[in-house]
């Protein structure tokens, strides 16, 4: 019998260090340590972004890095496998840690078949990191051709299925790259018993064969499903596969004004002592965004500036164009806001536009640069 754990999707550098350096140390760094699994893999996008090493980011890389090399180290018959996530996210920085690699503990850029000894019994892995081939289906069929030939225990791999592709669920915080091939669910299954796969941000699995990690934590809303990673273990012609849940992951709660106040008189003050008391109700709750659909604009800014030195609570007005329904909570469009990074407009028509779409707020230019004038007198007081 043999034991793994997989994860995916950690994105060391969305996050704050400090938070997700204790995510790992108290979740999956423990667990590895607890249960001394057979097989650790991780299956792309460790990083979320270029990450300078001299930054803490780069020291929670290294410190998990470098425990999951020491765990192979102080252990036999176990193996570490880091396959390369997307091109966007990994940035070819895996290749920094190509002087720590063994039998043991591996870098895997190249889809690959490797088997391994355990000691008792060998397995067949097939690993397939992100690649952007030129000819798609050449490539699909070479690994269709090859998984038929071949018994094949497990596959490992960063990417998207068909039942993903197109279906009409968000995959949160990616952008679909053109070029990476989408894989065939059922032949993949037809050969392959059981297949983790990282990339998406939600808890999905198809047919009890195809197990996508999720993303480890939380950096955003829209991410609202529980996070963490998957133990497996392989026991004979069986392979069992479970979600263990990282429960110090940020929480990010979307909330609509009236699903709360219901049987309630609706006024300033008995908004403040909801929304006071629903953050009690909520364990590591990063930010509670609070879509105010019943009160007028004057009310909500009193409503704001009760809770002006709480970072973590944001009220909003609902989008006019939206509605009052569950549409107001969608993420705005990639290049919606794409003006303000290219400084396009003076400061005041930049916030005059944002204000505009994100808020559907109409103000002038003489009211924006009035508070941005007694802001400033406010700070240099």
């Amino acid at each position: 019998m043999i034991s793994g754990v997989t994860s995916g999707d950690i994105h060391i550098g969305a996050h704050e260090p400090e938070l997700i350096r204790n995510e790992l140390r108290k979740g999956i760094m423990r667990f590895i340590t607890d249960r001394q699994p057979s097989m650790i893999v991780i299956a792309g996008d460790l990083f979320d972004r270029k990450i300078n090493f001299q930054e803490v980011d780069g020291d929670v890389v290294n410190e998990f890095i470098n425990f999951l090399k020491d765990y192979t180290v102080n252990n036999t018959n176990v193996y570490v496998r880091i396959l390369r996530g997307t091109l966007s996210h990994d940035i070819n920085q895996l290749r920094s840690f190509k002087n720590m690699e063994s039998t043991k503990f591996r870098i895997i850029e190249n889809i690959e078949l490797e088997e391994l000894d355990f000691g008792t019994e060998n397995h067949l892995f097939l690993y397939v990191p992100e690649e952007y081939p030129k000819d798609s289906k050449a490539y699909l069929d070479e690994i269709y051709s090859t998984i038929e030939s071949e018994k094949v225990s497990m596959a490992f791999m960063h990417g998207t299925f068909d039942f993903t592709a197109f279906s009409d669920q968000k995959i949160d915080s990616e952008k679909p790259i053109k070029a990476a091939p989408i894989f065939d669910s059922n032949i993949m299954t037809k050969f392959i018993k059981c297949i983790h796969a990282g990339h998406i941000h939600k808890p999905l699995d198809w047919k009890n064969c195809i197990w996508y990690t999720n993303s480890y934590s939380r950096s955003s809303f829209g991410e609202e499903d529980e996070k963490g990673f998957l133990s497996f273990v392989i026991d004979s012609e069986t392979i069992t596969t479970e979600r263990v849940i990282n429960k110090l992951a940020p929480v990010y709660k979307t909330v609509v004004l009236s699903e709360l106040l219901v049987n309630v008189e609706i006024t300033v003050e008995n908004i403040v002592k909801v929304i006071k008391n629903l953050k009690k109700n909520f364990a590591n709750l990063r930010n509670l965004r609070v879509i105010n659909d019943i009160r007028d604009q004057l009310d909500s800014e009193i409503i704001k500036r009760t809770f002006k030195l709480d970072e973590s609570v944001k009220i909003e007005l609902p989008k006019k164009r939206s509605g009052l329904t569950s549409d107001i909570l969608e993420e705005d469009d990639d290049t919606t806001f794409d003006f303000i990074l290219k400084r396009e407009l003076p400061h005041d028509q930049t916030i005059q536009k944002f204000a505009k779409i994100k808020f559907d707020f109409d103000l002038t230019l003489e009211e924006i640069n009035e508070a941005i004038k007694e802001e400033v007198e406010e700070e240099g007081k």
